[in-house]
């Protein structure tokens, strides 16, 4: 039981991702951008957009644009990326990468410099090129505005079985687009 809300929750959580380069928020453009708007006196725009397929040379320059990344009065945040998010296909290549003893696709025998990320792979997203960058105290939201609640029938079927309806609120929100760097994996 649940089953159908665990996965519509997953699903509406994954379109935030699959519309992350297509569809604005709050500051009028899309959650990954090379545009964000600076509010304060400084002006100018920021980006978290970075680019090309997931690899050991593109993730740190990600985790580099990442690090980068300024407040509304222009100081920099404080922050690490916590996780790799990427599509499920991608799983096998994000692993190879981050888990590798040495640095991953190269003859070098370098040792693999990238921090400890948490790796992500999401089952429910479109997109099976993208990745992401995301710190633990991201402002991407989901709420419960009613938790998963089921009841049973009164009346069980013609065949002696229970039948339960479930019933769920949620929302999510963009409070600030600080805190994910992505790629569309091209």
């Amino acid at each position: 039981a649940g089953h159908a809300a665990r996965n519509t929750v997953e699903t509406n959580s994954a379109q935030v991702l699959d519309g992350a380069f297509t569809t604005p928020i709050y500051d009028g453009v899309p959650l990954i951008s090379a545009a964000h708007p600076n509010r304060g006196n400084q002006g100018g725009t920021q980006s978290n957009l970075a680019t090309g397929p997931l690899n050991d040379a593109n993730l740190k320059s990600a985790i580099v644009l990442f690090r980068q990344q300024k407040d509304e009065a222009g100081k920099q945040i404080m922050q690490r990326p916590a996780r790799l998010i990427v599509n499920q296909v991608q799983q096998f290549t994000a692993a190879a990468i981050l888990q590798s003893a040495l640095q991953s696709g190269t003859a070098n025998n370098d040792t693999n410099t990238l921090p400890n990320l948490k790796l992500v792979d999401l089952l429910f997203t479109q997109n099976q090129t993208a990745w992401f960058l995301q710190a633990k105290r991201h402002q991407m939201q989901h709420y419960w505005r009613v938790p998963v609640e089921f009841l049973r029938r009164k009346e069980q079927t013609a065949k002696g079985s229970w039948v339960w309806d479930g019933y769920f609120r949620d929302s999510y929100a963009i409070e600030d687009w600080r805190g994910i760097v992505g790629s569309t994996g091209q």
